[in-house]
């Protein structure tokens, strides 16, 4: 049992060890163990991108896209926002951004900046690949869910069956401390792809995420949490995303609407 959950949890580029149980909680709650059990698995079928457009048609206010933030000042209770349009002013404003990468345009304090640098995140790499001997199902390569193994294929999803002109995506985890970077999972996929049966004819595209922020399990003991929680409100800031609950839509979800529920 413990073997298959840590494949579960390396599967969704948690990282292959050193993880707190109360993330693995998080993520393996009772409804999402018995979907593994049932082989019941939800795929969207345009993406998760189609449920945030038809979010956004629905609110009051339209998302304001492509602006960059320049500055984030409060001062004065209020909250100034400066964009490449000017400066805008709010009453309170909620960061769902990388909370790590506040110190880099907002005026955060010596509290925010100590908490925020202790966010911790996995080098998630998935790869779109063409190629012949088109598989006939997914796949998981448990072997491979381990630090000594970064760079190489977890896992492999066909979505389209029978259509062998479709693409195969790969799902890697790098390890920045090793240099098993973006051109050496190519390799790395490449030969496992060959490992596979599979030959490659290209790989048309490759992203690579700073994937599921969370903090060491130290930092848990000693009331990271607790901290960031305490200072909800402090300057008209209010923290939410991923780190605040887990990385996954659901959780996120579930954060927002209690945050909500709870200040406003």
């Amino acid at each position: 049992m413990a073997k298959d959950l840590k494949e579960r949890i390396c599967i969704v580029g948690a990282g292959p060890s050193g993880l707190s149980a109360a993330y693995v909680l998080k993520y393996l709650d009772w409804e999402t163990m018995n979907s593994f059990i049932r082989k019941d698995l939800l795929t969207w079928k345009k993406g998760t991108q189609e449920v945030w457009k038809e979010l956004s048609y629905r609110l009051n206010k339209k998302p304001r896209l492509c602006t960059k933030i320049n500055k984030v000042r409060r001062e004065d209770d209020k909250v100034y926002v400066y964009t490449e349009f000017g400066r805008e002013e709010y009453d309170k404003i909620i960061f769902t951004s990388p909370l790590q990468d506040l110190h880099l345009y907002v005026d955060v304090t010596e509290e925010e900046e100590e908490l925020f640098s202790k966010i911790k995140y996995e080098d998630y790499k998935v790869f779109a690949c063409t190629v012949e001997n088109y598989p006939t199902i997914s796949g998981y390569i448990p072997g491979n869910m381990m630090q000594s193994r970064a760079g190489h294929t977890m896992v492999y999803y066909h979505r389209w069956e029978n259509e062998p002109e479709q693409i195969v995506t790969m799902y890697v985890l790098g390890d920045p401390q090793e240099r098993v970077g973006v051109k050496e999972a190519r390799q790395l996929v490449e030969e496992d792809l060959e490992t596979l049966g599979m030959n490659l004819i290209d790989i048309v595209m490759h992203k690579s995420w700073r994937y599921f922020p969370h903090v060491n399990c130290d930092e848990l003991k000693h009331g990271w949490y607790d901290k960031v929680e305490g200072m909800q409100g402090e300057l008209g800031t209010y923290y939410a995303g991923e780190v605040m609950n887990f990385g996954n839509i659901d959780e996120c979800v579930a954060y927002s609407k209690l945050l909500v529920n709870r200040f406003f």
